[in-house]
């Protein structure tokens, strides 16, 4: 972490890379953080107390995925995320090529997308390595103040926008 003057704060481990952090404040004005762990096929969440010092991954205290709930299968590879103004937290799964919605607790509400370039369809990648030993995916997520969502589908060359 750099403060204002360009100083590290301070440093994190976390269990893999991360393709992502936000930050956000909820509804109750509570600063919130997050982080994708796409290789963990899974995101971190918490809430940073007021007046904490800036060690973020001790409040990193709840996860989204591997698992998503029964019968609903796994995250494979979320790439990217953002919370609406209703608490919602939209993810983008990049290997299923589709954006999975969970309510503000983190219970799966939904998904939609799939693999192609019709409307509604995602191309993110198709996970091969590259050189580096990357896989190959991109794209990314957000959702506005009226709660529409932005899906950044790189390989279609666009950005698809859904309303709320």
């Amino acid at each position: 972490a750099l403060s204002v003057d360009g100083d590290e704060l301070g440093s994190a481990s976390l269990p893999s890379a991360a393709s992502e952090l936000r930050s956000w404040r909820d509804n109750r004005g509570r600063q919130r953080l997050g982080v994708c762990l796409p290789e963990e096929n899974q995101i971190l969440l918490g809430t940073i107390p007021e007046g904490s010092e800036a060690d973020w991954p001790s409040f990193l205290s709840r996860a989204i995925g591997p698992q998503i709930g029964a019968g609903q299968g796994i995250l494979a590879y979320p790439l990217s995320f953002d919370v609406g103004p209703d608490g919602r937290t939209f993810v983008l799964d990049a290997a299923a090529a589709q954006v999975i919605v969970f309510d503000s607790a983190g219970r799966y509400v939904t998904r939609f997308g799939g693999r192609g370039d019709g409307p509604g369809q995602f191309d993110f990648g198709q996970g091969i390595r590259n050189i580096q030993g990357n896989l190959d995916f991109s794209g990314s997520i957000a959702v506005d103040a009226d709660g529409y969502v932005y899906v950044a589908d790189e390989r279609n060359a666009r950005v698809q926008i859904f309303a709320p």
